[in-house]
């Protein structure tokens, strides 16, 4: 095999008052250690300077050389295509049918999604509260948006666990090309499904077809025409806590002598137009509504019933409301657990 024809050289020594280790093909390089250029004095390295009084604990660097030997955004397209294509090859899809589906893909541009490979630094030091650490990198981010300040680090609660946010720069746009690519992938897709299903199963597929595709039009004007500009704004968030406690999580916990913190998580986002928002999702929950009676009149006996609860709703301080939704007590989950979802004129938030 091709690594068995591979040499590896491991080294292991003092240089100076450092361990090294060292794992490559020889261990020439090593003769010149010390020599030359230094990876202090390169640029990629000068955005920790600003850090260099602080309690250190570790330092990185990845060149982007390296990065792109990881994975770019040709790489990822092309394991993606390979990934698929011995699928369909192991499911008997015809090389022409294949053919459309792999250009398909192909044709999809991933560099408005993905990061481009690039120098990337980093750097971790203690504070009074336990550990920071920054992040440095050249390559460009096509959906962050470093613009402006995150405003929705003041919505994040007092002291979280885990805080994430961010700001993106999606737009409707992006959105529309890919509702194109996509139809045109389901169009050739269809087409291979409709060559090997059964018939009897072919006919049932287009009796719903109809039905599927428009639930599917509206969801689409709603992301266009509600969410997309209700959520202009691009900041979220993500947030873990332990502030709750209980003895007994749930019915079938032995109980604790001692309460126990239990995990708290909230997902939070800016908010452009208030009103939209409300119509968007409006529009999600009654498309599943329709979708769900639609599955209960084709298998019956197979989609249990399902009823959602009615909301405790909260008038917030300073406006806006506060939708409480309680566990269904046969669950047997501590009543202080429950879903809920808030929204005023700049934020919303699902904990």
């Amino acid at each position: 095999s091709a690594i068995s024809k591979k040499t590896v050289v491991v080294a292991l020594g003092v240089a100076d008052e450092f361990v090294l280790l060292s794992v490559g093909a020889t261990a020439d390089h090593l003769e010149k250690f010390g020599e030359g250029e230094k990876l202090s004095d390169q640029a990629a390295l000068k955005p920790l300077e600003k850090h260099a009084g602080e309690r250190l604990v570790s330092i990185g660097y990845m060149s982007k050389a390296f990065a792109e030997s990881l994975g770019s955004v040709e790489k990822t397209k092309e394991d993606i295509v390979g990934g698929i294509e011995e699928a369909m090859v192991q499911a008997k899809v015809d090389e022409e049918d294949r053919k459309l589906i792999l250009d398909d893909l192909r044709e999809l541009d991933l560099s408005k999604y993905v990061p481009a490979p690039a120098d990337t630094t980093g750097i971790a030091f203690l504070t009074a509260r336990g550990y920071e650490a920054y992040q440095y990198s050249a390559g460009k981010r096509p959906m962050m948006d470093g613009s402006k300040p995150l405003e929705i680090l003041k919505h994040v609660g007092g002291n979280p666990l885990v805080m994430v946010a961010a700001r993106s720069k999606d737009d409707v746009e992006n959105y529309k090309q890919m509702v194109e690519w996509l139809k045109k992938v389901a169009g050739h897709a269809e087409a291979i499904a409709e060559q090997k299903a059964d018939a009897d199963d072919w006919a049932k597929y287009q009796e719903v077809r109809g039905k599927g595709l428009e639930l599917l039009k509206r969801l689409d004007e709603a992301n266009r025409e509600n969410l997309f500009p209700a959520l202009a704004d691009g900041q979220s968030a993500m947030v873990i806590d332990f502030t709750a406690t209980s003895q007994k999580w749930f019915e079938k916990m032995p109980e604790s002598p001692k309460p126990l913190p239990m995990l708290e998580f909230a997902l939070i986002t800016g908010v452009s137009d208030a009103e939209k928002l409300k119509a968007g999702i409006k529009t999600y929950i009654d498309v599943a509504r329709e979708g769900y009676k639609t599955l209960k009149e084709m298998h019956e006996e197979d989609v249990p019933e399902l009823k959602l609860p009615k909301p405790v709703v909260t008038e917030l301080d300073g406006g806006g409301k506060l939708y409480t939704y309680p566990l269904p007590k046969k669950w047997g989950i501590d009543s202080q657990v429950a879903v809920n979802a808030g929204i005023t004129n700049t934020f919303a938030a699902v904990s």
